[in-house]
């Protein structure tokens, strides 16, 4: 994960580090903060499409110390008003937990890069390769004493989001593994998975389903693509046709291993 000082501008001078990380579908974020006047409580504030604006569903995460209800809110403009997502027919998704040891405040969260519920979260996927990079406002909030101290953000206030920081998704350059094939749903047909070579029986009606399984750990698996068959036949009243089935797979996009957190 790659990581940044943050500073709360505040009169105790709070120092801390955030946490940023990422798979080919979620997004680990964290912030660690020392602090006496702890438990605390933490909430990072995104802008969506990176545009500067405040628009209508803009993805919240909150986690208040030991909290019981949902961590995964939205705002709407003009002034942020911020409703849980499942209170407007939306999901609560991902996870958010928080300590407090030793007078250090710590908070982690999970999100999905893209979730279903597009009305309330954003979607911050890898580019197309030579596709420009994909960006995504966000600012942190603080505060301590949980539930009754003073508030502070860093970089910027909510309603500053041209004054967010980014977190930036470079294209994915490398090239995903070979796939795996199998074979299924046969009828008059056999699959050596040894040799990769499909029998089927010639003259007759048959099916089969071939299937290619694959993992792109940096930006995920998008499509498979099948070249035409290649046939082959053997003498004999019931001679078999062959088919060596051969493919190859699609990364979703061309990234960089991490999305950093810089400011603008």
């Amino acid at each position: 994960m790659e990581r940044r000082a943050v500073v709360f501008s505040d009169i105790r001078s709070l120092t801390g580090t955030a946490y940023v990380g990422r798979t080919a579908t979620d997004l680990y974020i964290a912030l660690t903060v020392q602090d006496p006047n702890g438990p605390a409580d933490s909430d990072f504030i995104f802008d969506n499409n990176n545009n500067g604006v405040i628009d209508q569903g803009e993805d919240l995460l909150a986690q208040n110390h030991a909290q019981t209800q949902d961590f995964d809110w939205f705002g709407s403009p003009p002034n942020f008003a911020s409703i849980i997502d499942r209170n407007a027919g939306g999901t609560n998704d991902g996870s958010a937990a928080d300590t407090y040891v030793g007078g250090v405040a710590s908070f982690e969260y999970v999100h999905p890069l893209c979730s279903a519920d597009t009305a309330h979260d954003f979607c911050f996927i890898a580019p197309g390769a030579g596709q420009p990079a994909s960006k995504l406002g966000f600012t942190i909030g603080y505060r301590a004493p949980s539930l009754t101290g003073p508030s502070f953000l860093y970089p910027a206030q909510i309603l500053d989001p041209a004054g967010y920081a980014e977190f930036v998704i470079n294209p994915d350059t490398t090239p995903p593994p070979a796939p795996q094939l199998s074979v299924t749903d046969t009828t008059q047909a056999y699959f050596n998975s040894s040799t990769n070579v499909l029998w089927y029986l010639g003259g007759t009606s048959g099916q089969f389903t071939l299937v290619a399984s694959g993992n792109d750990p940096e930006s995920g698996i998008v499509s498979a693509i099948f070249p035409t068959a290649s046939r082959s036949a053997q003498a004999g009243p019931r001679a078999r046709s062959r088919h060596r089935p051969r493919t190859s797979i699609s990364s979703r996009t061309r990234r960089r291993r991490r999305a950093p957190a810089r400011s603008r």
